[in-house]
């Protein structure tokens, strides 16, 4: 979403609640915002480093999904995968409640 808006760290400290909402932003996730890009204003005051994760964990899990892997950021690995079936347990599922079919299944 700040990508699609040509917003960077640059800018980040300008950004008002008015603007989080025209581009879609929930009410949580704006003030959420708003909150980390003060406090890394504030910190930034402090010292003069560049930003700092906070902000950028911030906008990455409130504002935009995650992008997708490119290619080259693609790695193979091994895996193994076990799947375990009680006999009939799908049948059972279906007769007992819930809570009842995890008692059957732990006992």
């Amino acid at each position: 979403m700040f990508a699609d808006n040509d917003i960077g760290s640059d800018i980040l400290a300008d950004l008002t609640e008015d603007h989080l909402e025209k581009m879609g932003v929930s009410i949580g996730n704006r003030l959420r915002l708003l909150k980390a890009i003060g406090a890394e204003a504030t910190n930034a005051a402090d010292i003069s480093a560049p930003a700092t994760p906070p902000v950028a964990v911030a906008i990455r899990t409130a504002a935009s999904p995650p992008k997708p892997l490119l290619s080259s950021d693609a790695e193979r690995r091994p895996l193994t995968v076990m799947f375990c079936a009680l006999a009939d347990s799908t049948a059972l599922s279906t007769q007992l409640d819930p809570e009842d079919l995890q008692d059957v299944i732990r006992g």
